[in-house]
């Protein structure tokens, strides 16, 4: 798919009623799937510093995405580049720092996380692949240690093994750390709002303050919610890496989840 069709369906996106926002969505992403699969060429705002021409990073609630157009007048740089999407490719997978990528990310946005690329196309992500690093402490490089957001998006997902396996239902997921209510479930009638902690064994998980604690109680009265909180723990299954808090990615990891935790 190129970057035309690809404009077009973006533009369905934009100005579809609620009912067809989904589809158009789900075309969205299979085209940008196509267009990885295919080698095309798509638009990216790019900058230009000390360190040569680069792309555009964006912040959102502190995950960062690097920007592209799925249209031209979602412009919102005076500089901008067409290439083969397996560029940006090469630069989201170099790094642990970097979520995915964002579409027009100032106008109806749409973001794509890397495990959501990885899943959907030809290019696997060599963060999310097992890695055999030996018995022991490797030789290893600081990109190769897990970044706080890969341990928080593992915690996450060990929350929905967790609610699949014990009969909770998802209605809400909000997947940036620190969030208040990272997943909203129920079960047995009782809906409970639940805050991820994620942490490497050996470390202290960063405890609900008091000040969370009231707001979360607040929170729960005015809408009829228990307040939880989840502190998922990983350890690598070396026991000298576990030893040692050493966590690199694509290891093999214990997880110390306990439950849900009331906050009252």
């Amino acid at each position: 798919m190129d970057a035309k069709e690809l404009e077009s369906i973006k533009t369905n996106y934009n100005n579809a009623s609620n009912e067809d926002s989904r589809k158009y969505y789900t075309q969205f992403l299979q085209g940008v799937f196509d267009s990885i699969n295919n080698g095309s060429w798509l638009y990216f705002p790019v900058k230009q510093d000390a360190n040569g021409v680069g792309t555009v990073i964006v912040n959102e609630h502190n995950r960062l995405y690097i920007a592209a157009y799925a249209t031209k007048e979602n412009l919102i740089a005076k500089d901008m580049a067409c290439f083969d999407i397996n560029k940006v490719i090469d630069a989201l997978y170099s790094t642990g720092e970097l979520s995915g990528i964002v579409f027009d990310p100032n106008n109806e946005p749409i973001f794509i996380n890397r495990d959501l690329l990885s899943d959907n196309t030809n290019r696997k992500d060599p963060r999310l692949q097992q890695v055999d690093w030996g018995n022991g402490i490797p030789n290893y490089k600081p990109n190769d240690l897990l970044t706080k957001i890969e341990v928080f998006d593992f915690a996450m997902q060990v929350l929905v093994m967790y609610f699949n396996q014990n009969g909770y239902e998802i209605l809400n997921k909000v997947n940036f750390p620190g969030a208040i209510n990272n997943y909203e479930v129920e079960k047995d009638g009782k809906r409970y709002f639940v805050i991820v902690r994620e942490y490497i064994v050996g470390n202290n998980p960063r405890k609900v303050t008091e000040q969370e604690r009231k707001e979360c109680v607040m929170i729960g009265k005015q809408h009829g919610i228990i307040p939880t909180v989840a502190y998922v723990g990983f350890g690598s299954n070396n026991e000298k890496r576990f030893q040692e808090k050493l966590a690199l990615y694509g290891d093999g990891y214990y997880c110390n989840f306990e439950g849900l935790e009331e906050i009252k």
